[in-house]
């Protein structure tokens, strides 16, 4: 295969591992879901996800965003989204994951065991150190570990 014909597929390589292996500078870094996304990224890795659902018109979801932001430093090793439920596109995966029905925010780990994880519904305690540590018990409890990339994987994963 010459330079030029392989050049498409060396940068959707790069690009897919930039998107969700980025190295220790993106262990913080978060990525904006959609259901398409969600599809070719998240369902398909097996590291665990910490994926927070909100509404701009939301208040307790405006007051959550800088615990978020101070979450996402407070605990490595986790891939990090969210998903804007005042997005259209984005309600039927809303309806699917259950984050209606629970309230906004709403934050769920994705991979951590056989079922979904869920770390924070509507408007309980959204300090960041409080869910940080009811993220670690979580991690503990998926007895996770972390791999060569310094992202946590659980041994429960059904795909494991």
């Amino acid at each position: 295969m010459s330079a030029t014909r392989a050049w498409p597929w060396v940068l959707a390589l790069v690009t897919t591992r930039l998107v969700v292996h980025a190295g220790d500078e993106s262990l913080h870094e978060q990525v904006a879901l959609t259901p398409n996304k969600w599809d070719q990224v998240v369902a398909l890795d097996t590291h665990i996800w910490a994926v927070k659902w909100h509404s701009g018109m939301c208040s307790a979801c405006q007051a959550f965003a800088p615990e978020w932001d101070m979450l996402r430093e407070l605990v490595d090793g986790l891939h990090w989204g969210e998903v804007d439920i005042d997005r259209k596109e984005n309600i039927p995966l809303a309806l699917q994951m259950g984050v209606l029905s629970e309230g906004v925010p709403n934050v769920k780990l994705y991979h951590a065991g056989e079922a979904t994880v869920p770390i924070l519904s509507g408007d309980e305690d959204t300090r960041a150190v409080t869910l940080s540590q009811t993220i670690t018990r979580a991690l503990e409890d998926a007895n996770a570990v972390r791999d060569t990339d310094g992202f946590y994987v659980s041994t429960h994963h059904p795909e494991l």
